[in-house]
């Protein structure tokens, strides 16, 4: 997973055998490696880490964390420490974080509905 933060900066969840293996509750898959977000320049040079994560969401110089709870539900995060459920979609025009419930219901952070049924979103310029 991969995104542009700004005009310059790319965001990316790298490998890295430091972050714990994820357990999975079906036992199918036991352990499920991580990867780390890296933020890398325009020449490929890493100019910042944050926290071991599934996967990211990356808007306008915004950036929300993905993980899962051990029954696979998604979580998301926009400070890599405090975890909500929801899937993360995608920052809206506003900045907002839009987010697929378990309902499918997508609502941003500040609780309103924009759509239901819904299973992926993008936002673009």
């Amino acid at each position: 997973m991969m995104g542009f933060m700004t005009d310059d900066t790319l965001v990316v969840v790298a490998d890295d055998l430091s972050c714990p293996l994820f357990r999975r509750a079906d036992g199918r898959y036991a352990d499920e490696p991580q990867g780390r977000i890296k933020l890398l320049n325009m020449a490929g040079k890493i100019i910042g880490t944050g926290p071991c994560a599934h996967g990211v969401v990356v808007g306008d110089g915004k950036l929300a964390y993905v993980q899962h709870d051990p029954a696979e539900k998604p979580l998301y995060s926009l400070d890599g420490r405090t975890w909500s459920p929801g899937m993360p979609a995608t920052f809206d025009g506003s900045g907002s974080l839009l987010i697929i419930d378990e309902n499918r219901d997508l609502t941003d952070t500040r609780g309103r509905l924009v759509a239901h049924n819904v299973f992926a979103a993008y936002w673009t310029r």
